[in-house]
């Protein structure tokens, strides 16, 4: 869900970026794409995991909290939103890997 909503809000011929490697005893996985700028109301509440939608029909704003869901309380990782000053949204998933 979170890619297909990276997509979604990318331009075109926008990209997507991938980036996955490994810190302390941890792998973080970082998604970002090269949007519009994200106001910090809604990075506010993707991180508290509220659900919404900006697309008015396109969309329940549940795909977020299901992500949340399976990262943090199936895993035992953690998301982060931020939004890049250069335009777009950066996910960061933390996973602690226990070794």
């Amino acid at each position: 869900q979170l890619i297909e909503n990276g997509i979604r809000e990318c331009p075109k011929n926008g990209i997507i970026y991938f980036r996955t490697y490994f810190e302390d005893s941890s792998l973080v996985t970082q998604i970002s794409n090269e949007g519009t700028n994200v106001g910090q109301d809604i990075v506010e509440k993707l991180n508290r995991g509220i659900e919404f939608t900006t697309r008015g029909d396109q969309g329940t704003g549940s795909g977020t909290q299901i992500a949340r869901d399976i990262i943090v309380n199936l895993h035992g990782g953690r998301i982060a939103y931020q939004s890049k000053f250069e335009g777009g949204l950066e996910v960061n998933i933390k996973y602690n890997l226990n070794i």
